[in-house]
């Protein structure tokens, strides 16, 4: 059974879309079908995630890259 999905997009993400849809041969809905269903596929639990093992071992001295993630991004360009 199939259901019927209106999608009101931004045309500069429908723009890219039909880009991408182009470059695949696909028409617009094929596309954004398939991508929807290989996003779908993809393990995105927490638990899963390579980098949770990681979490609380690693130490920092800068606390709010968070809050000031645009003064840390410019500050290591500028290195």
């Amino acid at each position: 059974m199939t259901k019927t999905l209106l999608l009101e997009l931004p045309e500069e993400v429908e723009q890219q879309l039909l880009v991408q849809a182009h470059q695949l041969n696909l028409s617009l809905p094929k596309f954004v079908l398939q991508s929807l269903t290989q996003w779908l596929s993809w393990n995105h639990s927490v638990e899963n995630d390579p980098l949770r093992p990681l979490l609380g071992t690693l130490s920092c001295e800068v606390h709010d890259v968070g809050a000031n993630h645009d003064f840390y991004l410019n500050q290591s360009c500028n290195d």
